[in-house]
């Protein structure tokens, strides 16, 4: 799912509408599908004890609690680290990338949320659905908006 939404299927649109591969695809692409995967974590962290009773095969449950907590922090920080790559040694235009550093505050808010749970506070679920879902499309929808403006 994260592969499909963050990078197949824009640059599947994308190749419909010009006919080729713009080279900037892969680069913009990328963080946007670390961010959809840390999405579907955040998700399955919240139905974890459900998917458990019901033996469901749930990428939470494939990794661990504790190693899917950690896969989370690592694909948020990597899929901004990127962006900042981008931005930095890739010299792409920064009034093309500035507006997807708006999610940071999120990011970090899901980030330090979900420690607290992995380190034993209740968890509030509604919030971590709620911020794990409007990274990847907030992200998604800014740099559309980017795209299209610049």
């Amino acid at each position: 799912l994260g592969v499909w939404g963050g990078f197949a299927a824009p640059a599947w649109m994308y190749f419909l509408a010009r006919g080729d591969w713009h080279p900037w695809l892969l680069l913009l692409g990328m963080p946007l599908t670390l961010t959809l995967i840390a999405a579907q974590l955040a998700w399955g962290f919240s139905t974890f004890a459900v998917d458990e009773r019901r033996g469901r095969r749930t990428l939470v449950r494939w990794l661990g609690w504790p190693t899917a907590g950690w896969l989370h922090q690592a694909l948020l920080a990597s899929a901004f680290a990127l962006l900042l790559f981008d931005a930095v040694l890739l010299r792409l235009p920064q009034r093309l990338l500035w507006p997807l550093f708006l999610t940071v505050p999120l990011a970090v808010y899901q980030a330090l949320h979900l420690r607290n749970i992995l380190a034993g506070m209740k968890p509030v679920w509604p919030l971590v659905r709620a911020a794990g879902l409007s990274i990847p499309l907030l992200l998604g929808y800014l740099l559309t908006v980017s795209l299209l403006l610049h």
